[in-house]
């Protein structure tokens, strides 16, 4: 999917998200043992942030089915004629609402005592290598300092030497190991040191900054739409 100029762009979850997202877990995170965006969300101390882009002017004028079909990657061309004539008809009498525009990866965190523990992150496998899973690490961090959570722990396949590198990038520290923790791949154990700290503080505003001068031709500060003012992107 190609939306020239259409820029990605974070925000919370709602609702009519969790479907789709249940869907880009199951098929872009091969993990059994994860719970699901749709459970986090009904927790009261659980939050969930998506990445997404908006639709095209073409691609919303071909109507909801099509904005269905991208968003569950499914191909009306490998349908056949009798199938695609049902759902033609279906349409007519069911209204199907269109999703408000395209997640491109999600994140999930529940809060445990005063720390946010990262349950779930994925981003769907033909968008990554974008920036899309740093910026949901800045949401979390977002989340936590509005939130005064003092730090963010999670688990890393011991092998996904990119993930790690990106957690280091924000100071993330070893903590311990979960074995078999992955369908028998071992667990790294993440953890922040105090976010409150000023130093830890000025760090992050500073890779922050540094996100959004780099990604701008990827990323809309503009478009980023939290529930409340964001910590980071309405400052830089």
């Amino acid at each position: 999917m190609k939306n020239k100029g259409n820029k990605f762009y974070i925000r919370h979850s709602k609702k009519e998200d969790l479907k789709i997202l249940d869907f880009i877990q199951l098929k872009n995170l091969k993990i059994n043992n994860l719970p699901t965006a749709s459970n986090e969300f009904l927790m009261t101390d659980s939050i969930v942030l998506v990445v997404s882009k908006r639709w095209s002017k073409a691609q919303y004028d071909q109507g909801s089915r099509k904005l269905l079909n991208i968003s569950y990657d499914k191909s009306q061309e490998e349908r056949s004629f009798i199938i695609k004539k049902i759902i033609s008809l279906k349409d007519i009498f069911i209204r199907l609402k269109p999703p408000e525009d395209y997640i491109l990866g999600f994140i999930t965190l529940r809060k445990i005592f005063n720390e946010y523990h990262v349950m779930t992150i994925v981003v769907r496998k033909e968008q990554r290598g974008k920036g899309i899973g740093e910026l949901l690490i800045i949401g979390a961090f977002d989340e936590a300092k509005y939130n005064n959570i003092d730090s963010i722990t999670l688990e890393v396949p011991e092998k996904n030497s990119t993930a790690i590198n990106l957690y280091k990038k924000y100071g993330f520290m070893k903590k311990g190991l979960r074995k078999n923790y992955y369908d028998g791949e071992n667990a790294l154990i993440l953890t922040t040191p105090g976010i409150k700290s000023y130093s830890y503080s000025k760090s992050l505003f500073m890779n922050a900054i540094y996100y959004v001068r780099d990604g701008a031709n990827n990323f809309s500060k503009k478009r980023s739409n939290f529930k409340r003012k964001s910590i980071f992107f309405d400052k830089n």
